[in-house]
């Protein structure tokens, strides 16, 4: 595991999936750093470090979708400010937002790709971070928008840029082809296994079950037509 990779990072988190109970908690806490942060940016003083904004499971768990907004502003503002932890704060509201698997925040990230300051340190993080964030939404959702975002980042007129949206595009693209094959060669058990993954079903009991069914039934369909081609 590349811990400096975000889109490995969650990936393995398996963003989203958590008990009420624990998303609850961690949105009431965003949401009150949230409140933590609106008020140092808007003190004139600005006294101390920029107040951190947590992310639980490598960022695993997303915002309130009340939140996600306010975490654009802020974003924006933080760009602006500057000041010592902004590095962290500008990869913890990413990283929120990458959480949340939202189409419609497309056009944000497209924004952010081309977002830069003076100085700008964060510059390549922030790029990996966007890139991730849209790879993220094509591989776990198939989302045409998110495909398109990134091949037009392939012809950026930054050579950076460039080149990591070739790398996460060719990620994403490669995470579709196992599906692809099960698709056209077991299609009842691709559809079955998805069933299971989409709704959160463990793979155990009843669910095995219907799992080992859908194989037989494509191993049937496969056998069936060798059946008949063999007595052409």
């Amino acid at each position: 595991m590349d811990r400096d990779d975000p889109l490995s990072m969650w990936l393995i988190a398996g963003v989203g999936e958590a008990h009420p109970d624990v998303l609850a908690e961690h949105q009431a806490a965003v949401h009150a750093e949230l409140e933590r942060l609106a008020a140092w940016l808007d003190d004139a003083r600005k006294r101390g470090n920029m107040p951190h904004v947590r992310i639980w499971g490598w960022g695993g768990l997303p915002p309130a979708q009340a939140d996600v907004e306010r975490i654009k502003d802020l974003y924006r503002r933080v760009l602006e400010s500057g000041g010592t932890g902004r590095s962290y704060v500008e990869e913890s509201l990413l990283t929120l937002l990458a959480a949340t698997r939202d189409p419609a925040l497309i056009p944000f990230w497209n924004e952010a790709l081309d977002l830069s300051r003076a100085r700008d340190t964060f510059a390549s993080r922030r790029r990996a971070l966007v890139l991730s964030a849209l790879a993220f939404l094509a591989l776990r959702d198939q989302e045409l928008a998110a495909f398109a975002a990134l091949r037009a980042a392939a012809h950026h007129n930054n050579p950076q840029i460039r080149a990591l949206a070739v790398h996460y595009l060719g990620r994403a693209y490669h995470g579709l082809i196992i599906p692809l094959l099960g698709f056209f060669f077991l299609p009842t058990t691709t559809l079955a296994y998805a069933w299971l993954v989409n709704t959160h079903r463990p793979i155990e009991g009843i669910n095995l079950v219907i799992l080992v069914f859908a194989v037989l039934i494509d191993a049937g369909g496969l056998g069936g037509g060798e059946y008949h081609r063999r007595n052409r």
